[in-house]
């Protein structure tokens, strides 16, 4: 059984994430091949960052790569960051309900460049954060009463991932995107999507895992008794379920972090 608990896996070997790294790499860029929109320009910017802590780190015996050119890479991701960045940055411009796709998804490769010491645009998470909030602030009372939210489950999981790379703060409004959640589970423990939309929308694997993420950090203090017991239902069927796309691989990766699984279990 995996162990719940509300922080993230923090008892990982340094060469156990790379690891992780790698292997999220390789169940994500397949779905490129297919995808044309250019919401893969930010899971591509997500994956470069990714790439590069991986090839500039030392390999198993300690010895550092010598076959892969960092100044490249780095590159690669500046340009991809520059594209999704502006695109993010247009699209409050234009609409005004919130969108994984041109909030979350900069914002994580954003994060992830920065946490790499590669520069980013620094309005960007101000803004996105501001965007994203005020869109499901709006939604409080349909929320609370776990009705009337496009996408669902998936588009709150989103939201709370948005808001946690940034860094925000728990309120009413993230409490109530919580209960939401908690509202919205079904009886077996996974959380549904709306509608198929590949690559965003199209798991349910990713949909529980991300619910699960957005409990974690934003459950009230009211709401942690029922929150972990939720996410302990999530624990099994996210055992029993049958994995069948990229994305339930990649998902199904990120939840058995999430849930503080073996390393030997999130590696093999």
């Amino acid at each position: 059984m995996l162990q719940v608990r509300f922080a993230g896996n923090n008892h990982c070997t340094n060469g156990s994430k790379l690891a992780i790294m790698r292997r999220i790499c390789s169940i994500i860029l397949p779905e490129f091949s297919t995808s044309r929109m250019w919401k893969a320009l930010c899971l591509l910017a997500v994956a470069f960052a990714e790439m590069l802590a991986a090839v500039v780190a030392a390999d198993d015996s300690g010895s550092p790569r010598q076959d892969f050119s960092a100044q490249a890479a780095r590159l690669a991701i500046v340009r991809g960051l520059d594209v999704v960045t502006k695109a993010a940055a247009r699209y409050p411009q234009n609409q005004s309900c919130f969108s994984c796709h041109h909030q979350t998804l900069p914002l994580l490769a954003a994060v992830t460049a920065r946490d790499h010491d590669i520069a980013i645009e620094q309005a960007l998470f101000p803004e996105q954060t501001a965007f994203t909030h005020a869109s499901f602030h709006d939604d409080l009372d349909d929320l609370r009463q776990g009705r009337g939210i496009g996408g669902r489950a998936m588009t709150v999981g989103y939201g709370l991932w948005a808001l946690r790379l940034a860094d925000a703060p728990a309120d009413e409004t993230t409490e109530a995107m919580v209960t939401y959640l908690l509202k919205m589970q079904h009886d077996d423990g996974h959380w549904s999507r709306q509608t198929g939309r590949p690559p965003l929308e199209d798991s349910n694997v990713a949909c529980t895992t991300l619910a699960i993420y957005g409990v974690q950090k934003y459950a009230a203090e009211s709401q942690k008794p029922v929150a972990e017991a939720a996410i302990e239902k999530a624990a099994r069927w996210l055992q029993e379920t049958k994995i069948e796309s990229q994305d339930d691989k990649c998902f199904r990766l990120w939840s058995l972090w999430l849930l503080a699984a073996p390393a030997d279990e999130i590696t093999k």
